[in-house]
């Protein structure tokens, strides 16, 4: 390779690294704007309670024993 190839080499993967970059902090800033579901009389829900909330119009998920409303993002991302 000589050395204009190798430049061009080296900006090109600089370039995709500053997309990927951009493209992880948009993951990232959709991810914190995720909603925590709470309801004023009720602060715990039952895996029955989470797995009613299962369609593209309603869907709930638990990670680490809190319940997130990710309906929003689901419609978003739009992973089907």
């Amino acid at each position: 390779m000589d050395l204009l190839s190798k430049l061009f080499f080296i900006v090109s993967i600089f370039f995709y690294l500053l997309l990927l970059i951009d493209a992880l902090n948009n993951l990232q800033n959709r991810l914190l704007n995720i909603k925590v579901v709470q309801l004023p009389k009720r602060k715990q829900f039952t895996l029955k309670d989470v797995s009613a909330h299962c369609t593209e119009n309603d869907c709930w998920m638990v990670v680490k024993d809190l319940v997130y409303d990710v309906t929003e993002f689901m419609r978003e991302v739009k992973f089907v």
